[in-house]
């Protein structure tokens, strides 16, 4: 018997009595949740990030069964997900909140729970989009210092464009920002 005969032999539940191919299946779900586990220990993700990522070394059967237990012990929970990508690009790197409910729906959040996620957090920090606006040419800014003033604004006012805010929202937002520098 070859090397490859062999090792399908001993993989395969039918020449093994059954219970070696559940024990696999048992070993290979507990490598499914360690490797998740260590996933969400770096950071958070939504359940088709961490899906597409399982995929690539685990069976599909083995996938969901995996997510349907993180998700049922609370450690994979999309709107908490939704909540804190939010939280974090409010602080780090602010833009339109349809920016952000689009980026949550490439992650793979539902476009109605990316809005709740998003209005939530802003209600509770307190900011409205034009707050946003304002973040965002304020931490720019610095970026564009020794530049005429009116190149400064033109560029300012294409930066928030590019952040998703409306022309009048990013203008308000400029002339804030440089009538108080």
């Amino acid at each position: 018997m070859s090397v490859s005969e062999n090792a399908r032999t001993r993989s395969d539940p039918e020449n093994s009595g059954g219970h070696s191919g559940e024990a696999a299946d048992d070993q290979e779900y507990r490598r499914a949740v360690r490797r998740a586990m260590d996933l969400l220990a770096v950071r958070a993700h939504s359940t088709r990030q961490l899906r597409i990522k399982l995929a690539r070394k685990f069976a599909p059967g083995v996938v969901e069964k995996t997510l349907e237990r993180l998700a049922e012990t609370g450690l994979l929970d999309e709107p908490e997900f939704a909540r804190e990508y939010v939280r974090q690009r409010v602080a780090r790197s602010p833009r339109a909140t349809g920016l952000l409910i689009n980026e949550l729906e490439r992650r793979g959040v539902n476009r109605e729970t990316a809005a709740q996620a998003v209005d939530r957090v802003l209600s509770e920090i307190g900011l409205a989009e034009q707050d946003l606006a304002e973040q965002a040419a304020r931490k720019k800014l610095g970026a564009l210092a020794g530049i005429e003033t009116e190149q400064r604004k033109l560029k300012l006012f294409r930066f928030l464009s590019s952040r998703g805010f409306q022309a009048s929202t990013a203008r308000q937002a400029v002339e804030k920002t440089l009538g108080s520098s």
